[in-house]
């Protein structure tokens, strides 16, 4: 998938309420580095990817764009 691609679901979610109002540049740049960052530490056997997946990685990401219930 395209960082395009990413940008334009982002921005249909954000449209249809599902996804935090924030720029979509600023939510692909929170996950991307937050990705990135998760790689070099199990690069460095800084975190173990056995009891930290990248999946949890991944969902812990999406859970903080999802907008908040009751956030109008």
């Amino acid at each position: 998938m395209r960082f395009d691609d990413i940008f334009a679901a982002l921005q249909k979610g954000i449209d249809n309420g599902e996804v935090r109002a924030l720029d979509p540049s600023v939510i692909l740049v929170m996950g991307t580095s937050t990705l990135f960052n998760y790689e070099r530490m199990v690069r460095l056997h800084q975190v173990d990817p056995v009891t930290t997946p990248l999946s949890a990685v991944i969902d812990m990401i999406l859970a903080g764009c999802v907008k908040p219930v009751g956030d109008e």
